[in-house]
């Protein structure tokens, strides 16, 4: 039985915005969300021209691509790593519950057909880096189909094609490709996630990037997050049970509704992360320095009409994990390219996460905003790696903020420092507790909107 694929009507006006390019060749992302039933297509975004030197390796980061007149001249010349990095950068900005899962291919039959295997090779080389990208394995789904699209601009001929990419012997399969009004009745989920992590840097990990120390430090808040619990409304439910259970009433009445009415029922949901117990055992471990990252994270995220609860609080689950790992990767490049005075700083603020919204949809995609970016940066983002126009009045500023200095602690007068332990005592603004940390100069931001990392360096 074949798969069947629903792209949002909005995706067919975006395809057709190509028919008129007759001979050339463009290649993008798919972005939706699968399920065992049906695929949904949201929205897709053409990858843009590579910029030559800049094709990264997977072990690089790379910055975002730039408008460039380097494109192949064949398809069969596009980087396979260009377009993997593309869907890397893309997947920092989607809401949870969304993911790219698939490319499409726009170009003359004949060009398509002599490019089949490389087609397939470039869906491979974009589930590696994303797989190479997850601290945690973020989704214990057994969905392991990805789309592939194909168009000819001059017959306007779609052919649809599935590929299971946990299998890189696997041969493509036929699915049905419809446009619909897809997105009537979607739900919306909204988190506001407190961080409040200590991390200690051993001294085996003392050469290593900052990078890879950080994300060393929040593989385990990570996975607790995912192996958490999660109400929905302020209720526990049971995990099959669906979020919305008149989501299939509420579709049939939404039938006649034009795109400005769409509906999307919103649901607050709170993460239940267990408490580890007390090991039965304690290793010490040398340290050389300690991370301290505090913060709140506006997390969200969107399942269909029909999603069960336990695809709800998975799509909370992936944002946060997704989030954290983002802000992450986002310092420790502006720190290596842009702060010079990094090695004397104690204190880092993350970009703060802002929305816009998708035109004529009630989807919100998320991007990151350092606090001397400018407006025209966070649009130029969403037009160069979503392929998204938006403008100020589409942007939602207000979720997070940066740090100001009232946030940031100061020690206690008066902190007695232990002359057995080393470490001096300083009091959380948050109420929390009590906090030790190396004996050194440093600052600590109570609960406050973004996130901020505190560095301590050297016991």
């Amino acid at each position: 039985m074949r798969r069947t694929v629903l792209a949002d009507e909005l995706v067919q006006s975006y395809l057709e915005k190509f028919t008129t390019s007759a001979g050339q060749w463009h290649i993008g992302l798919i972005i939706g969300q699968m399920t065992n039933q049906k695929d949904y297509v949201l929205h897709m975004a053409e990858t843009p021209d590579p910029v030559e030197d800049e094709v990264s390796d997977v072990e690089q980061e790379v910055p975002a691509p730039k408008k460039s007149t380097v494109k192949p001249s064949r398809l069969e010349e596009m980087n396979n790593q260009w377009l993997a990095t593309h869907a890397k950068q893309v997947t920092r900005m989607l809401p949870g519950g969304l993911d790219v899962i698939g490319i499409f291919v726009i170009a003359p039959l004949q060009m398509i057909d002599s490019v089949q295997n490389k087609i397939i090779q470039m869906l491979f080389a974009i589930q590696k880096l994303l797989l190479k990208c997850q601290l945690v394995a973020v989704n214990d789904s057994t969905i392991n189909d990805r789309i592939i699209l194909q168009m000819c601009p001059v017959a306007k001929k779609y052919i649809c094609r599935i590929v299971d990419v946990s299998d890189i012997k696997s041969s493509p399969k036929l699915a049905d490709f419809k446009f619909q009004n897809i997105l009537d009745n979607w739900i919306k989920l909204e988190a506001s996630i407190a961080i409040d992590l200590p991390i200690s840097v051993t001294k085996t990990m003392q050469s290593s990037s900052l990078n890879k120390k950080i994300l060393a430090g929040i593989e385990s808040f990570c996975t607790s997050v995912w192996n958490g619990m999660g109400t929905i409304g302020g209720q526990l439910k049971k995990p099959d049970e669906c979020i919305n259970p008149f989501s299939a009433s509420d579709s049939r009445k939404s039938k006649s509704r034009n795109r400005e009415m769409t509906v999307l029922h919103t649901y607050t949901v709170d993460l239940l992360v267990p408490h580890d117990d007390l090991p039965l055992s304690v290793t010490v471990s040398e340290c050389s320095s300690s991370l301290w990252i505090r913060g709140v994270m506006s997390t969200y995220g969107y399942v269909y009409p029909k999603a069960t609860v336990k695809e709800g609080v998975q799509a909370i689950k992936c944002d946060v994990i997704r989030s954290l790992i983002s802000r992450c990767e986002l310092l420790c490049e502006d720190i290596n390219v842009i702060e010079e005075d990094a090695v004397t700083k104690t204190v880092f603020d993350t970009p703060v996460r802002v929305f816009g919204t998708l035109p004529n949809s009630a989807i919100q995609f998320g991007d990151y905003m350092f606090q001397d970016e400018e407006l025209e940066e966070t649009i130029s983002r969403f037009k160069e790696l979503l392929d998204i126009t938006i403008t100020e009045e589409n942007l939602k500023l207000q979720c997070e903020r940066t740090p100001v200095e009232d946030d940031i602690e100061k020690p206690k007068r008066g902190a007695v420092v232990d002359p057995d332990l080393q470490v001096t005592s300083y009091t959380s603004k948050t109420k929390l507790g009590r906090y030790y940390l190396g004996a050194v100069a440093g600052a600590i931001v109570a609960a406050a909107a973004s996130i901020s990392f505190y560095f301590f360096d050297e016991f």
